[in-house]
């Protein structure tokens, strides 16, 4: 395998993984915008509220 074609092979790989990790970001963006906030997100906010209001 030529150098140039372990940096073709190795871009290929960093465009890939990028796309699928901005992919995943925009969606969680997007969610988060609408108000359809993740469960684990939702619940650990709900209780720190409550801890709030208790003290």
């Amino acid at each position: 395998m030529s150098p140039t074609s372990r940096w073709i092979v190795a871009t290929a790989c960093i465009i890939v993984v990028g796309h699928s990790l901005l992919r995943l970001w925009l969606t969680s963006l997007a969610s988060a915008v609408t108000g359809n906030i993740p469960e684990l997100v939702g619940d650990y906010m709900y209780k720190r509220y409550q801890r709030k209001q208790a003290v």
